[in-house]
């Protein structure tokens, strides 16, 4: 038989470690996404003249009221939905 000693003093201080950590991380992923979401939408984006539509593809991390962390990927360009 084995047995394992734990630092219970030691597990709670690295818990709270991440739970502080938490939301920065979660951050940096949702940041990563959205690079990665805006970098395909304007790689999938058919060519045009002006490359206004690919210009316009931007994205954005908010930090919700609720605490919820939200990504957002897109246009303002009024014909951005209708393009395929």
């Amino acid at each position: 038989m084995s047995s394992v000693l734990v630092n219970a003093k030691e597990v709670l201080q690295k818990l709270n470690l991440f739970k502080q950590k938490l939301p920065e991380r979660t951050r940096e992923g949702m940041e990563k996404v959205c690079l990665k979401v805006e970098a395909d939408s304007k790689k999938n984006c058919p060519p045009s003249i002006t490359g206004n539509l690919r210009a316009s593809i931007t994205h954005k991390v908010v930090d919700e009221e609720d605490g919820e962390i939200a990504g957002y990927v897109g246009s303002n360009l009024d014909y951005a939905p209708y393009v395929h």
